[in-house]
């Protein structure tokens, strides 16, 4: 993971160097471009001055071509998005957005890269469920469902 997006003239020199090493890159971040804006505070309409609109921000990302994927969250949703790069060497990258371990039933998830031998890759994704007649298991699921 190449740390955090906060912003982007600090994120691109690191993704630089990851293209140049040959390193595949796997980004995440609490939220996902579409629950991102530009105003200052959460119902604000003054712009941040250096603040960069979600689209600019997926093109920027997807113009390397190994971005492979971006995890995502906040919207408490599973889900699988792609996000088109501008070419067949710049092919983009999925976007994966699982829901929140607090979230009932609480599964983790298991994020699988295979290399393919043929010059692809394969991403699996998976959520898990906690063995049930675990103990701790049991305690969590109690918590996790308490007001």
């Amino acid at each position: 993971m190449i740390g955090r997006l906060n912003h982007v003239a600090i994120a691109v020199p690191d993704l630089e160097r990851a293209a140049n090493d040959g390193v595949l890159v796997i980004l995440a971040s609490h939220h996902a471009t579409s629950s991102i804006d530009v105003f200052r505070g959460q119902i604000g309409t003054e712009v941040v001055p250096d603040a960069v609109p979600p689209d600019e921000l997926e093109r920027i990302v997807a113009s390397y071509p190994n971005v492979i994927a971006w995890l995502v969250g906040h919207s408490h949703d599973n889900r699988v998005r792609a996000v088109a790069g501008a070419d067949a060497a710049h092919p983009g990258y999925w976007e994966i957005m699982t829901s929140a371990i607090a979230d009932y039933p609480g599964q983790a998830r298991l994020i699988e890269i295979v290399d393919n031998g043929n010059d692809t890759l394969s991403i699996f994704v998976a959520l898990v469920d906690f063995d049930a007649n675990d103990c701790m298991e049991r305690r969590y699921r109690r918590l996790l469902t308490m007001e």
